[in-house]
């Protein structure tokens, strides 16, 4: 997709600009990725409602925060 990823609050402002926004958590959660994830979850579902149109929440490697019966909370809201 030839995109920069976004690595903190403003630049994940300016990709939402674009209508994409690919998401390194590596910048502001450095060695906590759950908690990275959580935050993207959680931010993607906030600002979507105020963005019109149909959205879609692609996770790579989301087993890893799955189990066969469970996802978390952020993922599932």
């Amino acid at each position: 997709m030839d995109l920069a990823p976004a690595g903190d609050a403003y630049e994940l402002g300016l990709a939402l600009c674009n209508g994409w926004v690919i998401f390194d958590p590596h910048g502001i959660f450095p060695g906590r990725i759950n908690e990275a994830f959580a935050f993207f979850c959680e931010w993607s579902f906030t600002v979507s409602e105020s963005v019109p149109g149909r959205k879609c929440l692609v996770v790579d490697e989301v087993w890893k925060y799955c189990t066969p019966n469970a996802i978390p909370s952020e993922l599932a809201w």
